[in-house]
């Protein structure tokens, strides 16, 4: 149990330092239009690379892309269509 604590705490460190030190500089330099629109991009980028990553593969795994998939293989087609569309518009 030890060393999975470890671990976590390992991969946790990243991304609360990386949080923590944004912190400390956005209070005292205030970023601009640009830069806060390249930091949502990116942010968007990285949650629809996730879900892709999450998602196609077990859909891609069927041989019937309407079979079951986490129960319902429609949805999560449209589900992933509408969050894309959602997310460009």
């Amino acid at each position: 149990m030890a060393g999975t604590l470890e671990q976590v705490l390992t991969f946790v460190l990243l991304p609360v330092t990386a949080t923590a030190v944004g912190g400390v500089t956005a209070a005292y330099r205030v970023p601009g239009a640009r830069l806060s629109s390249m930091v949502q991009h990116f942010a968007a980028g990285v949650v629809f690379a996730v879900t892709a990553g999450e998602l196609l593969p077990e859909l891609k795994g069927e041989r019937n892309p309407a079979a079951p998939v986490y129960g319902y293989a429609f949805e999560v087609i449209v589900g992933f269509a509408l969050g894309l569309a959602v997310m460009l518009g």
